[in-house]
């Protein structure tokens, strides 16, 4: 991620949101850029330098409103060109002010929420030294991984997993054939176990 322009973006008053998108990374990234201090004081700053652009700006914007109509004062005894003087004055009343931008709008407020899982959930979760679930382990014993696997591995895994549905469909047969042989030695009548015994 490129530091320096997600501070600059930020500094222009963006939304962690926005940063995160036109710098192609997460919002958690931009996140954990803001914790640290250092570039969480330079955000603040460089927010503070645009915000006393936009109140220079915007004091130029009512110094000429002033003017105009302090000219339109002047002209209206008179009713010279009022129009030209009216229809300036209404795009210089319009014009946006961006002294309303807040500094602190967007830093992250440090929210810390903390969750507590029943003891029968907190034994069964396994995570990497970054906090990163890895594994859930369910409460019948097996495991369930959720690291990604390597794709040139994913063949090997489709075929382990078509053998092992082989051998419990092929153990199902066997016992569903031993099934019917005994259905067929309790149909027989008693005489006739004898015999094929």
């Amino acid at each position: 991620m490129n530091t320096e322009r997600a501070i600059q973006l930020l500094g222009q008053g963006h939304q962690p949101s926005v940063v995160a998108a036109a710098l192609g990374v997460t919002e958690s990234a931009i996140s954990q850029l803001l914790s640290q201090d250092t570039y969480a004081k330079e955000v603040a700053e460089k927010r503070a330098a645009a915000l006393s652009r936009y109140s220079d700006l915007d004091s130029k914007w009512n110094n000429l409103e002033d003017k105009l109509l302090d000219k339109l004062e002047k002209v209206v005894p008179l009713l010279m060109k009022p129009r030209d003087i009216l229809h300036a004055l209404d795009k210089v009343n319009g014009a946006k002010r961006r002294g309303s931008f807040a500094p602190q709008e967007s830093l992250p407020q440090d929210r810390v929420v903390m969750l507590e899982l029943p003891p029968s959930v907190q034994y069964n979760i396994v995570t990497n030294i970054n906090k990163q679930v890895i594994e859930i382990q369910g409460s019948d014993g097996k495991s369930q991984s959720l690291v990604t696997i390597p794709t040139n591995q994913l063949d090997g895994l489709a075929n382990e997993k078509r053998k092992r549905e082989a051998i419990a469909s092929g153990s199902a047969k066997s016992s569903e054939t031993e099934n019917s042989n005994s259905q067929a030695l309790l149909s027989k009548p008693p005489e006739s176990l004898a015999d094929s015994l």
